[in-house]
Order: structure tokens, then sequence, then C-alpha cells
């Protein structure tokens, strides 16, 4: 599919690959707060993907690894923004289409304020573990 180059709106979904370490079944909140926290390489924002571009299977098969290392969690939109956060289509060549970015959740942001990423990540750790979606693709 083709990239969107319509800004993302409100009523759109998106998509987190999380890694499954970062996800327990057994807990109230499954997936983990760390899933959220900003790697060194994550310069410009954290990535998503945009629902209207690609499917959570495709997602997990563009992974760098194995797909059954992740699982996808879904966010509304509009959620991401009433927490103040901005997501940003981009076109990188490296990642699949529909790829976009929450620019707040950037690797400077983060080391300028761990105390007030750290309760972004845990709501988004919420809201993400309303709505994932598990084992989609075995590996045979």
């Amino acid at each position: 599919m083709p990239e969107d180059p319509r800004p993302i709106e409100p009523d759109e979904i998106v998509f987190r690959r999380i890694p499954q370490c970062e996800y327990q079944a057994d807990l109230p909140i499954p997936i983990q707060s760390g899933a959220f926290k900003p790697s060194k390489s994550d310069t410009d924002g954290l990535s998503v993907f945009r629902e209207r571009v690609i499917s959570p299977e495709a997602i997990l098969r563009s992974s760098r690894k194995a797909a059954e290392n992740y699982i996808v969690a879904r966010f509304r939109v509009h959620d991401l923004l009433q927490m103040g956060l901005t997501l940003t289509p981009t076109n990188q060549p490296n990642e699949p289409p529909g790829h976009a970015l929450i620019v707040e959740l950037r690797t400077s942001a983060y080391q300028a304020d761990k105390a007030k990423h750290r309760e972004i990540h845990y709501e988004l750790a919420k809201l993400g573990s309303r709505d994932m979606i598990v084992d989609i693709i075995s590996e045979s």
C-alpha cells in the first residue's frame, strides 16, 4: 500500500510494535511502560504505524527480528492527542509504509525530564493494554 500523505486525523488508529519482553499477560496492565521508553536511536520520536496504510500482520512481518518477539498495541489517535502528544507522518525508507512518529517521545525529551516521561509511558501502557493484538503471526 502506498504512503498516505494526509495529516493524521483524530479518528484514525495507529499501531505500536511492542517487544514481547515488555508484555506480561498475567498483569492488570499487560504492556509495561518500558515499551514506550525511547531508545538512543529514537532521536526524532517514537514509531507508530497508521492502520489506514498497514495491517498489524504486515508490521510484524516487516520486523527486523522474528515476528514472534512482538505484539501490537492499538491506539486511537484522539486519545494520544488528548495526552498532548503529536503524531507526524514520515516516509522512512527503512520502515514499513504508514510510519509516523510521536515527536514528544524522542530521546532528548526523555533525558530532559525522565519523571514526566515515566508518567506518559505509564498512561500509554494503560491505553495500549486496552486494545492489543497478541500472537497474530506464529512462526512455523
